[in-house]
């Protein structure tokens, strides 16, 4: 599995591209991509996604959570209707990761 990623230290952004399957195989190297692109403006692309699983999600609040306490603009762009749904279907009614929704 490989998470791109852009540098964040060069663009004062960071892009990380989700696999299309989020599981606990990939938390490791997602959790690592985040740590790496702290203090930045983050775009998180989701547009590959056919399952979330819920260690994938917690980690993806984690980091929502991490940007805002940081004061930092943490978007998810492009969500495939799996990602969607998978979110709806681990309990949020609306994805916790749209403008102004609190985790």
């Amino acid at each position: 599995m490989n998470i791109a990623s852009e540098n964040p230290k060069s663009s004062g952004k960071a892009v990380i591209e989700l696999p299309a399957r989020l599981d606990i195989s990939v938390c490791e190297e997602l959790a690592q991509k985040f740590n790496s692109s702290r203090n930045s403006e983050i775009y998180v692309v989701a547009d590959k996604v056919t399952h979330i699983g819920a260690l994938a999600l917690q980690l993806l609040l984690s980091a929502r959570l991490q940007w805002d306490a940081d004061e930092h603009p943490f978007f998810i762009s492009s969500p495939s209707i799996a990602f969607n749904e998978g979110i709806a279907l681990l309990g949020y009614d609306q994805s916790p990761f749209q403008e102004g929704a609190i985790a």
